[in-house]
């Protein structure tokens, strides 16, 4: 009899190893083809379920250091003990030792759960000596959790721990890929207002080196890589010159387009002969008649003998 309860015991012991083998086989192959976290938590909380008993679970998960518990995935009812804010989960994440309490009423921790609850079981998801969340389980029967109920869950705990610090790696990556290639596409736009803004203010100098009876010269420095800042003059005729100073609301390439615009409209109506009081007045009925952004100038413009 002593042999044959032994042999049955030995028997046992090699079907739980199996099982646990073929777990972290099937279990690493599944999330291996996975790169988001909420996948990778759905796949394990299933194959929980499948191998242990349980009327609710659920897989919290802690994305950076220091950020509460999330819920990334559940089944069965809402239940306090298996959410975020839930007091036993959070010891368990804290001292990263996996768990049983086989009697609810019993664990202070354990007081938050719906009173249905008999069971709970609970493992932390450590991954490079870092704790990235937990994987809880309840039952409401009356069946309590084994050791090798512990074994499985942590077992399938230690992949899913690896899977997510992946795909939180992952996620991180092409994050930071997306703001390298949007922090690229705002320099290039910069870039190009830039180039337009200085490609539009005069730049020669002297501008008029035939005219020895005066002399002008003007500089433009933006504070930021872009401003909306533009200047720009001209003879009117033989005994008059014309100075203009203006300054576009916003940045970028609109801006510069829409000061493009505005020099253009100021120097063709002020060669029409008009006072700067008038020309200003006419070049503003034009431009407020024809907006399309936000933009706006404000200018100042000078007639000089």
């Amino acid at each position: 009899a002593a042999k044959e309860s032994e042999r049955r015991a030995l028997s046992t012991e090699v079907l739980h190893l199996y099982r646990e083998v073929h777990l972290i086989e099937q279990l690493s192959e599944q999330l291996t083809a996975l790169l988001d976290v909420s996948s990778v938590s759905q796949s394990a909380l299933d194959q929980a379920r499948r191998l242990i008993a349980a009327s609710h679970g659920a897989i919290l998960v802690m994305e950076k250091p220091g950020a509460p518990l999330r819920s990334v995935i559940s089944f069965g009812p809402d239940v306090p003990d298996l959410s975020a804010s839930s007091r036993f989960a959070a010891s368990i994440f804290h001292r990263g030792i996996a768990e049983i309490v086989n009697d609810c009423a019993s664990d202070p921790r354990a007081l938050e759960a719906d009173p249905s609850l008999r069971s709970l079981i609970c493992a932390p998801l450590r991954a490079k000596q870092r704790t990235v969340g937990v994987i809880a389980l309840a039952n409401t029967s009356g069946t309590p959790y084994s050791s090798t109920d512990l074994k499985l869950l942590n077992t399938i705990a230690l992949q899913t721990a690896a899977a997510i610090e992946n795909s939180i790696l992952c996620s991180e990556m092409v994050g930071a890929v997306r703001d390298r290639e949007q922090l690229a596409a705002i320099q290039k736009e910069l870039d190009t207002a830039h180039t337009i803004q200085h490609s539009l203010v005069p730049r020669t100098f002297p501008p008029f080196p035939e005219r020895t009876d005066f002399d002008i010269h003007a500089q433009m420095t933006s504070a930021k890589a872009v401003g909306g800042d533009f200047f720009d003059f001209f003879l009117l005729d033989d005994d008059h010159l014309g100075v203009v100073i203006g300054d576009v609301s916003g940045k970028g390439i609109p801006a510069a387009l829409y000061m493009a615009v505005t020099r253009t409209q100021i120097k063709t109506t002020a060669l029409e002969g008009l006072s700067p009081e008038t020309c200003l007045q006419e070049v503003n009925r034009v431009l407020v008649r024809e907006r399309r952004s936000e933009e706006h100038t404000s200018e100042l413009q000078s007639l000089r003998h």
